[in-house]
């Protein structure tokens, strides 16, 4: 069977749960995880011979994205500002608004001569791996609280060349002497009670660790980071932290009553409050 009538096929059968757009990019990106060929090769029915083996990997992808798995998990990987990532469900799916304001970091500050940068709550790896890329005279030290996502982030940065001190530890109770140039951080900012209005497959696929703070501490992670930067960021040095849209002016005026300077609260491609920028 050729590959272009195993795309159309498996394009049928996403169309029963999928719109049209929809189940031509995920069939696309199932063929070309099976085949190693791009969407223009199984378009020009590129001859190819399908294994047993790869059949069967089909069909299970098939199915998985059919019971609302997200398919980067599918895939296992995806891009960031130019990093192919492994993804799996110990980690977070880096988000197109936070790699927006990532890039717009790099883009604003590419002259800094930035020595030390941190990096609260890595998973993947994402932020840390594009800022050590774009900033290859720093030293990049990136934390999470989970030993699997540690173990992760240092396969992705190996895989991309990123030089990256990855260390396991809690951020709420961890006590730092290090002076640092830049701090950023994508905490947990979701409260509980927000699950009712989240997507089924963000709740049943993705590390509810890294998604959610108690209803009665929203600013949890912000109190912790803005202790950090009061007493470790360097005189003229950054923080940038992604929020949750409904907390913006929250965290703007709790980083102001750490004496941080200059906070200013960025919108995202959607116009949402998404990220606190200060400066010490």
């Amino acid at each position: 069977m050729s590959v272009k009538k195993i795309f159309l096929e498996t394009k049928e059968k996403l169309l029963a749960h999928f719109s049209a757009s929809e189940a031509d990019f995920l069939a696309s990106i199932l063929l070309e995880k099976v085949t190693q060929l791009n969407k223009t090769q199984i378009l020009l029915n590129t001859a190819f011979t399908f294994t047993q083996e790869q059949q069967e990997l089909l069909e299970n992808d098939l199915q998985r994205i059919i019971a609302q798995e997200p398919w980067q998990y599918v895939v296992g990987e995806v891009d960031f500002l130019g990093s192919k990532l492994k993804v799996n469900p110990t980690v977070l799916i880096p988000r197109p608004e936070t790699e927006e304001w990532v890039q717009n970091l790099i883009q604003k500050h590419k002259k800094y001569d930035f020595k030390q940068i941190l990096d609260i709550g890595t998973g993947s790896g994402c932020i840390a791996i594009a800022l050590a890329k774009a900033f290859p005279q720093a030293k990049v030290t990136a934390i999470d609280v989970s030993d699997t996502a540690i173990s992760l982030a240092t396969q992705n940065s190996l895989k991309n060349k990123a030089n990256i001190h990855f260390q396991t530890l809690n951020v709420l109770s961890w006590q730092t002497m290090q002076e640092w140039d830049l701090i950023v951080s994508n905490p947990p900012y979701i409260c509980e009670n927000e699950q009712t209005q989240m997507q089924k497959n963000i709740l049943a696929y993705e590390p509810h660790q890294a998604l959610f703070v108690p209803n009665e501490k929203p600013l949890l992670f912000y109190e912790k980071i803005a202790q950090i930067a009061q007493n470790n960021l360097v005189k003229g040095g950054f923080l940038y932290v992604e929020i949750n849209e409904a907390f913006g002016i929250e965290v703007k005026n709790l980083f102001e009553g750490y004496d941080l300077q200059k906070v200013q609260i960025l919108k995202d491609f959607a116009d949402k409050n998404r990220v606190v920028v200060a400066q010490k």
